[in-house]
């Protein structure tokens, strides 16, 4: 049973000044509903006006909402905090009842979750002054872009000849929501909230998917963030720093990588056994069927492969918001580079699943997903607000982005020794660095020398000194050398 608290007491306070279209669309839905003489209406719940759901108007449904009215605060969207506090509840659950080592896992009933407008994609852990409680509260445009990116997914899919397929014509019409998605996030822009259609709608299959993507995105999410308290990484790195509003916050970033890797691997556990209790439920309101075992583990699987679409569409998504402001990562970065997450989230699941030939059916489901995602991204009409003189972060950018995805196949010590390799050779030449890829032919695996030219093109070629682009090298190298001892030192037994 939800209670007041000192938690959401003190996210009032962090939301002063800033307002919630959402939070407002659903004071004015809801008061339809907590009016009985307007009878049975439709209340906002989870993915804006698709998903409006018809209740009775019992006495439980009323108490139920109307305690979420008047306990959370006025600036915080009703659905997004109802699915926090679920999925939180659910995650709980999971660790007492399924999970193995349980007693590593700092699970409590003092954590609670918000939004806020922030600048900043990460979001925080706060302990709350004068109590024992903590709040973790998350980018608003970012979580409340989780449903639309979900939709732009599942809305370009058709069902033909027997399998789900990418319908491009589909997809094509969502570019402008895409688009908003960006704008939304990037830019600090309202996002919308009806943005469905009919078609959409009427569809089993796209329908059906949105919802289970945009649940797999979202307990991935939480998962992370509140793996951070379960894992007892806050007790860890607790630096306690004076706001702007005269409050202490905790950061959320803990400068060890290694706590953002637990964190990721962590959230894909919850995850995983987040779609596996819905799994069970699924049996359970269905008895009189009989399933064969192949038929139950297909079913099991399914399930599993959700949790794993929405943990890597997320990251993923997560590469793209970075390409769009350049972000280069450096050994000092408070997180390590996403696709070298995505490396190690792949790792786990290979362990995971041990066996190489599910495995790679599994992953190639997966990723059937990533490319719609890829297919946005390319065709995004948005465009990056960086100043002319920093066209070289471009490049940068490009060049980490090809090499730490090496890491998807190769161990670090294989790119680390193509990396000195392609140092040392790299520190006697002079002149443009285009003038010298020919004699690296050889010096590179060919991967690489793909990698090179589209850095080239991204900058224009001619203009990029190899001097300069040996100092990104070195750069790539540190990041490397860190994230390689990280795991050295870190790695679970």
């Amino acid at each position: 049973m939800l209670k007041k608290s000192k938690a959401l007491e003190y996210l009032a306070v962090l939301q002063t000044g800033t307002t919630s279209p959402k939070r407002q669309l659903e004071d004015q839905l809801a008061q339809n509903v907590l009016n009985p003489s307007l009878g049975t209406r439709k209340l906002l719940i989870r993915e804006g006006q698709a998903f409006e759901e018809t209740f009775d108007q019992t006495t439980e449904y009323i108490n139920s909402y109307q305690q979420y009215f008047e306990i959370i605060p006025p600036n915080q969207s009703i659905s997004d905090f109802k699915t926090m506090y679920e999925l939180k509840i659910l995650f709980d659950q999971c660790i007492a009842n399924k999970f193995d080592k349980k007693h590593e896992y700092n699970y409590s009933d003092r954590v609670y979750f918000g939004t806020i407008e922030s600048s900043n994609l990460n979001a925080l852990i706060m302990p709350v002054p004068e109590s024992d409680e903590f709040l973790i509260i998350f980018n608003r445009p970012m979580w409340e872009g989780l449903q639309i990116l979900s939709f732009c997914i599942s809305a370009s899919t058709k069902y033909q000849n027997e399998s789900v397929e990418f319908d491009h014509d589909e997809a094509n019409k969502y570019f402008p929501l895409f688009n908003k998605l960006l704008e939304g996030i990037l830019l600090q822009k309202e996002l919308p909230y009806f943005f469905s259609d009919n078609e959409v709608l009427n569809d089993q299959l796209r329908s059906s998917m949105w919802t289970q993507l945009h649940d797999a995105l979202d307990a991935f999410v939480l998962g992370h963030e509140y793996a951070h308290f379960l894992r007892s990484h806050v007790m860890q790195a607790i630096k306690l720093i004076p706001s702007s509003m005269g409050i202490h916050r905790l950061r959320s970033h803990c400068y060890d990588w290694w706590m953002e890797y637990d964190a990721d691997m962590t959230g894909l556990d919850l995850s995983v056994f987040r779609f596996i209790d819905n799994y069970e439920k699924v049996l359970a309101k269905n008895s009189t069927v009989k399933l064969s075992d192949l038929e139950q583990q297909v079913l099991r699987n399914r399930h599993i492969q959700l949790a794993l679409e929405g943990s890597l569409l997320f990251l993923y998504f997560l590469h793209v918001l970075e390409s769009f402001k350049y972000r280069i990562f450096s050994k000092t970065s408070t997180h390590p580079p996403t696709l070298l997450r995505i490396a190690a989230l792949r790792g786990q699941i290979f362990q995971q699943i041990s066996n190489e030939k599910t495995y790679n059916f599994v992953m190639n489901e997966v990723y059937r997903v990533i490319d719609r995602l890829f297919y946005f991204w390319s065709n995004s009409s948005m465009l990056p607000n960086i100043p002319s003189d920093n066209t070289n972060l471009s490049a940068e950018f490009t060049l980490q982005s090809g090499i730490f995805s090496q890491l998807f196949e190769r161990s670090h010590f294989d790119v680390l020794t193509d990396l000195y390799r392609l140092r040392d050779f790299l520190s006697k030449k002079k002149g443009t660095f285009i003038k010298n890829m020919v004699e690296m032919i050889g010096v590179v695996p060919p991967s690489w020398l793909e990698v090179f030219e589209h850095m080239n093109k991204r900058n224009k070629g001619d203009r990029l000194d190899t001097e300069i682009v040996c100092q990104m090298l070195e750069n790539c190298i540190d990041v490397l050398e860190k994230n390689a001892e990280c795991w050295q030192a870190r790695r679970p037994q």
